[in-house]
């Protein structure tokens, strides 16, 4: 086994001693080999770390019994200091008890003081050398093959992520946008087929026009999922006043709330600081959410929106009575294509996972918390303008 430079250009070797007579015969055997060495010299612990933080060595030459200082511990030291640095005890005493604990405590070999010649030194730094150089090939190429593994593992999992994503797209449009055609194709084909009255092809013109925005609207949530998966929804950012935003969206379903007798209050505080974002998609952001906050709150019940100004953001929250959420359904709630209830709610399940995407795309936040059998809060912030929050 040959020794190859150190990465300075040359052999590079420690000699750790208190014995400076002994650090010099060291020095002096190595001037007598033609490898050139660099041979630098430590007195104590405190001195041999610092060396090996200030250097690259290829060999660390310890002697074991240095009055006042445990051996074990120091060569623990010098492992953790350089890994990859082996030790070499040379000592003035022959203990083979001793040689065997140092062996399995990490040492590359020991060297009795007494017998020390050019030839056994070298023997033994090629033999330490050696053998380390090899363990960290070996851990090298083990921490590759991981590292390749790992890879492996995680392209699979983004593939099989995907397939996953593809086959829920593909059953939600084989199911949701069946009914909506089959009604289209009905009412089409009645039109054709029998001799209707105007007011009646008026209704079946409503029906279709109502079947085809429903198809619409799924085919718009499951482009914006796609979008958010990618990283790639499309925010337009402007400065405005989300007061706005906030009445004209809880307009547009005061009819419906109306209708259920349930009471959609606004508590909006004044004077709140201008927002950072996109205006349709917090508006599409709200209506998910008054949407959702409808379905789920019981005829009678109450509706609460609310806004007030946080840190840097607008904090909106949408407080709706009804069952709530239980404990265990709250980290599936953002969750595209979940539902609590699959057997008695309609829907695809895709809005609270597009709301969470459009609030996280403007830098914002979004959670929910719930108390079952009375109310079920969602809240979610916008940066303010100039806030720095702006993603």
């Amino acid at each position: 086994m040959s020794m190859t430079p150190g990465a300075n250009g040359a052999l590079r070797l420690l000699v750790v001693d208190d014995d400076e007579f002994d650090r010099m015969a060291v020095r002096r055997l190595m001037k007598t080999s033609d490898l050139g060495a660099v041979v630098d010299e430590a007195a104590t612990p405190e001195e041999t770390l610092e060396r090996l933080a200030g250097g690259t060595y290829d060999c660390v030459l310890l002697d074991y019994y240095i009055p006042g200082v445990d051996g074990l511990a120091l060569i623990d030291a010098i492992g953790e200091a350089a890994p990859n640095v082996p030790v070499v005890i040379f000592t003035g005493r022959g203990d083979e008890d001793v040689a065997v604990q140092l062996m399995k405590a990490g040492v590359a070999d020991y060297l009795p003081k007494a017998s020390l010649t050019l030839e056994r030194l070298l023997s033994s730094l090629r033999h330490a050398i050696g053998i380390t150089r090899a363990a960290t090939r070996r851990r090298d190429a083990e921490r590759a093959m991981r590292e390749s593994l790992e890879m492996e593992h995680e392209a699979r999992a983004r593939a099989e992520h995907a397939k996953k994503l593809r086959d829920e797209v593909l059953a939600i449009v084989a199911h949701d946008l069946r009914n909506p055609l089959h009604t289209i194709l009905a009412s089409s084909s009645a039109m054709l087929d029998l001799p209707l009255s105007a007011e009646e092809r008026t209704q079946q013109l409503e029906v279709i026009r109502r079947s085809a925005n429903t198809m619409n609207v799924l085919i718009s949530d499951l482009l914006d999922v796609a979008s958010i998966e990618l990283g790639n929804l499309s925010i337009h950012r402007e400065q405005f006043g989300i007061e706005e935003v906030l009445e004209h969206t809880a307009e547009t379903f005061d009819r419906r709330a109306h209708e259920r007798g349930i009471t959609l209050e606004r508590d909006v505080a004044a004077a709140l600081p201008s927002v950072s974002g996109d205006r349709g998609r917090l508006t599409q952001v709200l209506s998910n959410l008054l949407a959702n906050a409808l379905k789920f709150t019981p005829e009678g019940g109450q509706i609460r929106l609310h806004a007030v100004a946080v840190t840097g953001a607008v904090e909106v929250a949408l407080e709706n009575s009804g069952e709530g959420i239980a404990p265990e359904y709250l980290p599936h709630v953002f969750d595209r294509f979940w539902r609590a209830d699959h057997s008695q709610r309609a829907g695809a399940g895709l809005g609270l996972a597009i709301a969470k995407g459009i609030v996280e795309a403007h830098g914002g936040r979004i959670w929910v918390e719930s108390r079952p059998g009375e109310t079920t809060t969602f809240y979610f912030t916008v940066p303010a303008a100039g806030s720095g929050l702006e993603s």
